[in-house]
């Protein structure tokens, strides 16, 4: 596990809330509107491995490329001065998927 960031670009991060195989995704607060976001920032060794970051933004772009209810809206793309990438995105509230299946 990383470093928990305080801020990321203009956004204050306020907790972790996961982690998977590509980072860790931390719920953060756009200092400028005070809207909450979700931010999922790549692991670093991911980030050195050549054209993995730009699996991300792939990611993003694919993710706005189709607009539909059950995928979550990704409206910002930067790196981290030590060369993470990261996404910017709604924060959805809910259980995560882990504890729906534990239930099952």
């Amino acid at each position: 596990m990383e470093t928990t960031p305080q801020r990321i670009g203009d956004y204050e991060v306020q907790r972790r809330i996961g982690a998977g195989g590509m980072g860790e995704v931390f719920a953060a607060v756009d200092t400028k509107i005070g809207k909450p976001v979700a931010i999922k920032v790549m692991r670093p060794e991911l980030a050195a491995t050549p054209g993995i970051p730009e699996q991300l933004l792939a990611e993003a772009r694919a993710v706005n490329a189709v607009r539909h209810r059950n995928l979550i809206d990704v409206f910002g793309y930067g790196t981290l001065p030590d060369g993470r990438p990261y996404l910017v995105m709604e924060l959805l509230d809910g259980l995560s998927l882990d504890s729906v299946i534990a239930e099952k």
